[in-house]
């Protein structure tokens, strides 16, 4: 509404994907398909700004794709704001249960509970594809600042412990913690 009626402007927001499903068949089902049809789309941000994982590119290109992905993040002076949500084990993109704090963007295949949680954007368990491209828990410990939302009564445990709880690779949200300005 802002862009529209009292010209807010975009035209210098440089955006990064925090994860896209991988591999995709159907573009139009994944993450970054959403984030178009919802925000991108309606606002002027500029193409060249918009930076994501190819769901369709070769296996053996995704090593590379990610190296790339870090240095496009750094050369541009890292990322002011990262708005994340957190799942009911306490992932944080898809960083799971025994995610390290140094890890990167990288290829996590989908299993368990997490392929179930995944399953909401693409009907059901059998259509989930067998992996994401995500950012690490380096990435989010990096960003100026982070903005985590939770949905949901059934949360309030998450979120909880994500804040009074051990911090540990074993619930990745604890790892907000120590970072220095985490809301």
């Amino acid at each position: 509404r802002m862009h529209r009626e009292d010209n807010l402007s975009f035209r210098n927001v440089v955006v990064f994907l925090e994860y896209e499903f991988y591999p995709l068949t159907n573009l139009n089902s994944g993450v970054y398909a959403h984030l178009k049809n919802e925000l991108l789309d309606h606002v002027d941000i500029l193409p060249e700004n918009i930076h994501y994982p190819d769901a369709q590119m070769p296996k053996d290109a995704i090593f590379d794709f990610c190296a790339s992905y870090e240095g496009k993040i750094t050369s541009l002076g890292g990322i002011d704001c990262m708005l994340l949500g957190i799942g009911p084990s306490s992932n944080i993109m898809f960083n799971s249960a025994g995610t390290l704090q140094s890890s990167q963007t990288r290829l996590v295949f989908l299993e368990g509970a997490t392929r179930k949680e995944a399953a909401a954007t693409f009907a059901s368990t059998e259509k989930v594809p067998a992996g994401v491209i995500t950012m690490g828990i380096s990435n989010v410990m990096k960003a100026k600042s982070v903005i985590l939302m939770a949905w949901g009564d059934d949360k309030a445990g998450v979120i909880a412990n994500t804040i009074e709880g051990k911090i540990t690779d074993a619930t990745p949200s604890t790892y907000l913690q120590i970072h220095s300005n985490a809301k």
